[in-house]
């Protein structure tokens, strides 16, 4: 027999799949969020690093597929880069350029927002889960009979309407380091997790391209996607070039130990030409 009623805080790609699991296991599933979910493909507020590179990996590709059934094929169909990225990528590591050989299993290149809206909407198909927007989680409700129980949340509503007490059997959160679990805990008289910060000073900043018609295209260019690592001391700053749908390219340059790229257009145009290779910079000279 279904437990009555999980909450997820948090609907974001990790919020999402948690609510599709629990789906198996309770009668209802409330996914609350303080976003107003955007109508297709676009970006949201509540994906701060949304708009840099974002590649799916084979196994998590695989999990999504066995959680969302369909969901290959829509990012397929809607023009995500299916790639083998040993063969499809020029990638200069850090003993030089990697030898060109097929690694046996497709990576998924696409937007965020196209990997996210997907994943939204097989998660609104499902019969028994709700997605509450524009709402907060501001604490737990607690039972203290006779065991340490959570029974519920209080949710503040964003925009009107008053605060409510949402009932609960499982609360999951995942809002991610916006996260208030550590305080709610303290407020129960319980002691948080130790947090462990290991800060690498590590900074990046993209830049979204049209890719060059084909016509423009150099014969000897056979790369879909390019890799540039650091190498220390002298190349503290790495580039990546990833193909996206609606043939799209995004360039993220990457900086460790304080060497941030870049954030102005000039700057960042120059910072290319600063690369352990050129490739990156002559690429995005031909796109718009």
């Amino acid at each position: 027999m279904k437990s009555k009623h999980a909450i997820v805080i948090g609907g974001s790609i990790a919020g999402l799949c948690a609510g599709r699991v629990l789906s198996d296991f309770f009668e209802q599933v409330t996914v609350i969020d303080r976003d107003t979910y955007p109508t297709g493909v676009q970006e949201r507020a509540g994906v701060p690093q949304g708009r840099h590179v974002h590649a799916l990996l084979a196994r998590g590709r695989r999990e999504l597929e066995h959680l969302f059934p369909g969901f290959d094929r829509l990012m397929s169909e809607r023009g995500a880069q299916n790639l083998d990225f040993g063969l499809d990528f020029a990638a200069l590591r850090l003993t030089g350029w990697a030898h060109r050989e097929t690694e046996g299993f497709k990576l998924l290149f696409a937007s965020r927002s196209l990997l996210e809206s997907t994943v939204r909407e097989l998660f609104r198909q499902l019969p028994n889960v709700t997605l509450q927007e524009r709402a907060t989680v501001t604490g737990l409700i607690v039972n203290r009979d006779t065991t340490l129980r959570v029974t519920g949340a209080h949710v503040t509503p964003l925009d009107a309407g008053n605060p409510s007490d949402m009932p609960a059997d499982l609360i999951i959160d995942a809002s991610g380091r916006a996260s208030k679990a550590p305080e709610w805990l303290q407020t129960l008289g319980l002691q948080p997790p130790e947090e462990s910060v290991v800060n690498g000073h590590a900074g990046y900043s993209s830049r979204w391209f049209q890719a060059p018609e084909a016509d423009r295209w150099p014969r000897d260019w056979w790369w879909k996607g390019i890799w540039l690592d650091i190498k220390e001391p002298d190349h503290m700053m790495a580039g990546v070039l990833f193909p996206l749908e609606q043939g799209r390219w995004i360039v993220t340059l990457g900086g460790m130990a304080k060497h941030y790229p870049p954030t102005d257009e000039e700057g960042f145009m120059h910072a290319l030409s600063t690369l352990r290779s050129p490739i990156l910079a002559e690429a995005v000279r031909l796109a718009t």
